[in-house]
């Protein structure tokens, strides 16, 4: 996702009230960094570690046969350790044979895609995009203009089940990833409006349709939260893996893209509402990564 291309940031054309909201409710970081590609900022996010430290060198693709080690110990791992029900949905990306994945890392449960959704049948020498539940494939190339509603659902679901226990979450959308798969009614409504927009027509209309679906899944999943009294007592926090994949992202007003050391390609958004700790619409420079929200 690009730096600027959500309204918290700075977009002035792309539909996210959610997060508008949710920015104004939360607390945003403007000098939040990630790392270049995907699966090095997902191993930071999730042990605390810099990724060359855990030897997790790059993007994985279905053909390697390495992974984030057992022996790290996760953020989920350690809230299991205290009682927490554990879930993870959508994309891992941090090794999909059986020793590395998410039911042995720390998450009781796991719904999702084991690599990005680019790494399909499509592609040659790649196998069917296989869709995990737990530990089990019980689907190959799945429609991805449904994987997000899917996604959101199932973490509704899993709310709904574990709302006596405390809960550890961790929902990584495919969406905004390339090959972009977004509802077709959504991305018509796009399409009518490049002709009147002109900075929409810089950018691809399914992409503005996969941004705004992560919107209104951050939308459900606090609806969801409110109903059930749990909206004072959870810790939510949004966050990208890398800068956006150019030209069909905005990252300004920072230099390059995805795969960049650049700032474009490094500096994420950030926003972070935790009752009782963040103060409402407040705005923070101070620079941070994604290895802070582990020991934090």
């Amino acid at each position: 996702m690009g730096y600027a291309d959500i309204g918290p940031f700075g977009n002035k054309t792309l539909r996210t009230p959610h997060l508008d909201r949710f920015a104004k409710e939360g607390m945003r970081f403007t000098s939040f960094y990630a790392t270049p590609v995907c699966s090095m900022s997902r191993a930071s996010l999730l042990t605390g570690c810099y990724n060359a430290r855990i030897s997790m060198p790059g993007v994985l693709f279905p053909p390697n046969r390495i992974g984030l080690h057992p022996d790290e110990v996760t953020v989920a791992e350690v809230a299991k350790s205290r009682g927490y029900e554990t879930m993870m949905i959508g994309k891992w990306h941090l090794g999909h044979f059986p020793e590395f994945l998410p039911t042995r890392q720390g998450f009781d449960h796991y719904f999702g895609l084991p690599y990005s959704n680019d790494m399909k049948q499509s592609r040659a020498g790649f196998p069917p995009l296989p869709l995990y539940r737990d530990e089990k494939i019980v689907e190959t190339e799945p429609d991805q203009s449904q994987l997000t509603r899917r996604y959101t659902e199932e973490a509704v679901k899993f709310l709904r089940t574990k709302r006596e226990k405390p809960f550890f979450l961790y929902l990584p959308h495919y969406a905004v990833h390339t090959p972009l798969g977004g509802k077709p009614d959504v991305i018509a409504k796009y399409q009518a409006k490049a002709a009147k927009l002109p900075d929409l027509k810089q950018k691809n209309a399914t992409y503005a349709a996969l941004v705004e679906s992560v919107d209104d899944s951050l939308g459900t999943i606090r609806t969801a939260l409110k109903r059930l009294k749990l909206d004072e007592n959870t810790i939510i926090v949004f966050t990208a893996d890398n800068g956006g994949l150019l030209p069909i992202t905005d990252n300004s007003p920072f230099r390059v893209g995805k795969g960049s050391a650049y700032e474009g390609g490094v500096r994420v958004p950030l926003i972070i509402h935790a009752p009782g700790v963040t103060k409402a619409g407040t705005v923070d420079p101070t620079p941070a990564m994604t290895i802070d929200l582990y020991p934090t």
